[in-house]
């Protein structure tokens, strides 16, 4: 069972005086209110009839439908924490308190590379998962909820005509060392603010001086928050510069700016050459969450998913949502959002090939079957997640196999996965192109998760369930008409 999201008070004065008298605070989403944020995360433009008709270019829907949101507990967690990190952040910032200003004039000059934890800063926040979980699209969207940059005439009696930048997006996959982090984190300033003068660096820039450079103009346009997409093990891995990548991170966090990582779970090891480095592992330590794929066919945030997904559809008709769909949708795509979304338009577009006006399991599996994300090395990730092999899992560089080695197995003492043999026969078979279909057969059945008896847990799912079912009533009259097209049970299984 996933986290909960949390039930508190939306009162107003939620946050005290300081969040309201806070002038860095204008605009943004009060975070510890649910219902708000399940509104404003909520995004499908395919409820809208009138959006269907104009839009029914079925070469585009694949884009359409990757920029649908559905909110889940787990997504509203992650979001809470990101804009609360942004927050919190502006009150330890708050212009009408001098000590404000005792943090901002500080000289970072002379710094040492890795400063003891201060509790008065800001923990890093860490989203992670494996490829396919659906983190970018999750940090994407809560970042969209924060204002845009905001120009102030007068901060306190310090700072005039100042540009306030709610966060900086940074993607590590085209960075490379510690110059091309800050390099890269002073053009996006640029960028925000249409300028193109913290970004020349000159032809033989120095690190450090750019450094104290780069904190203090982060400082001086109050950023809520520096992002790091696409964190890797090849980036935060056990090389020198990684190491001085990680100490750039912890001095901004010193200064008082909160960090967003992203990325592969590999990428947060931080490892080096002498062991490991702790400081960031301690900060993280409570504010990391993981995105993880579905563990089964019933699990409540893959059915969220579906029920949010199901009427994003360019048919004439909508089949009707059953346990069996739940079942095989699971068994095609192992759980994860971003091959549902393939599968739901890899099927749209074989049935407004063949003129079907809705879609049927048979459509389905045939779709699954011939499209060329579903062939090869990716069924193979699939079916192990669906089986729980975390043997299969070793022929994948980028996943932890150890981790759900542990995850899957029983308390009992398991064989050690070093031990145990690659099963080539098996892999050649996943990698042959055509040599693995699907079928309507069902898998066995997963026990459903019992429902806790725990008066918040109860009271968490049914306001989660209620806010869902809310926000795809609104819809209702603009909705496909509905169709029974259950997939139909195999009766020799």
């Amino acid at each position: 069972m996933k986290p909960g999201i949390r039930i508190v008070s939306t009162a107003p004065g939620v946050g005290g005086d300081s969040v309201e008298m806070n002038p860095l605070l204008i605009g943004f989403p009060d975070p510890l209110d649910d219902s708000s944020l399940v509104q404003r995360l909520a995004f499908n433009p395919f409820y809208s009839r009138t959006w269907r008709e104009r839009n029914r270019d079925p070469s585009r829907l694949r884009d359409y439908l990757q920029s649908v949101f559905v909110p889940t507990p787990t997504t509203i967690e992650a979001t809470r924490r990101m804009l609360l990190s942004i927050r919190n952040g502006y009150l330890r910032r708050d212009p009408a308190q001098p000590n404000c200003w005792s943090e901002y004039f500080r000289d970072e000059r002379g710094a040492p590379p890795s400063v003891q934890f201060d509790p008065r800063h800001p923990a890093p926040i860490a989203i992670i998962g494996i490829t396919g979980v659906g983190k970018s699209h999750l940090v994407g969207r809560a970042l969209s909820l924060l204002p845009p940059p905001r120009k102030h005439e007068a901060l306190s009696t310090h700072l005039a005509s100042v540009v306030q930048i709610p966060f900086i997006y940074i993607h590590l996959g085209t960075v490379d060392s510690l110059l091309g982090l800050i390099v890269a984190i002073l053009t996006q300033i640029d960028e925000v603010l249409g300028v193109s003068s913290y970004g020349d660096v000159g032809r033989q820039p120095n690190v450090d001086v750019l450094i104290d450079r780069a904190i203090r103009i982060l400082k001086t346009h109050f950023c809520g928050a520096v992002v790091l997409e696409e964190v890797q093990y090849l980036n935060f891995g056990h090389t020198s510069a990684s190491a001085r990548v990680r100490n750039f991170m912890l001095k901004l966090s010193n200064a008082g700016i909160p960090l967003i990582l992203v990325g592969n779970p590999l990428g947060f090891q931080f490892k080096e050459k002498n062991g490991t480095s702790s400081q960031l592992l301690r900060r993280l330590k409570d504010n990391a969450i993981r995105l993880e794929p579905a563990e089964a066919a019933s699990d409540d945030e893959w059915r969220y998913l579906i029920r949010g997904l199901w009427p994003c559809q360019l048919l004439e008709n909508r089949a009707k949502l059953t346990d069996e769909w739940y079942d095989l949708l699971y068994r095609i795509t192992g759980g994860f959002p971003a091959f549902l979304i393939s599968l739901l338009d890899a099927a749209q577009q074989l049935a407004m090939r063949r003129g079907h006006r809705s879609l049927s399991s048979e459509i389905v599996v045939e779709a699954a079957n011939a499209d060329r994300w579903l062939k090869r090395q990716e069924r193979m990730m699939i079916d192990a997640f669906v089986a729980k092999d975390p043997v299969r899992l070793r022929e994948f560089s980028d996943i932890d196999h150890l981790y759900y080695r542990d995850k899957w197995t029983s308390n009992s003492d398991p064989l050690p996965l070093a031990d145990m043999p690659r099963t080539h026969e098996t892999s050649q078979r996943y990698v042959e192109a055509g040599k693995m279909e699907l079928s309507l057969k069902p898998a066995s059945k997963a026990p459903r998760e019992k429902v806790s008896a725990d008066p918040a847990a109860v009271q968490t799912r049914q306001f989660f369930l209620g806010a869902l079912d809310q926000m795809l009533g609104q819809h209702d009259e603009s909705s496909l008409p509905s169709v029974d097209a259950t997939p139909k049970r195999d009766r020799t299984a």
